[in-house]
């Protein structure tokens, strides 16, 4: 499924937004009640992530999927290769990203 990329072509914003709402509409098709978090690497994802949690918040009540965004802010520059997020960077994302999945997930 084509959804362009965040900051190229014209049409950029509004299809990435439009791929995200046409693959969650889908897979909740074949599994009506699974859960998506959408996690953002970049500002413009977070934007359309953003984008996408609103759509379906506005339409929960009609049994939309359930659909939350995650950011962490992950440290930029961070202090890996190329300004990467270190090991011990990524594993204190990931221990904040499960606090935050197991919250939303009732676990």
């Amino acid at each position: 499924m084509a959804i362009g990329s965040p900051s190229d072509g014209t049409d950029a914003g509004p299809s990435l937004v439009g791929g995200f709402v046409a693959f969650i509409d889908q897979l909740t098709v074949d599994f009506p009640s699974v859960t998506f978090v959408l996690v953002a690497n970049a500002p413009e994802v977070q934007e359309a992530i953003d984008a996408v949690v609103g759509y379906y918040a506005d339409a929960a009540a009609g049994g939309a999927p359930r659909v939350y965004g995650y950011a962490d802010g992950l440290p930029f520059p961070g202090g890996g290769c190329d300004g990467h997020p270190n090991v011990q960077q990524q594993m204190d994302v990931g221990q904040r990203m499960a606090a935050y999945l197991k919250q939303v997930m009732s676990w």
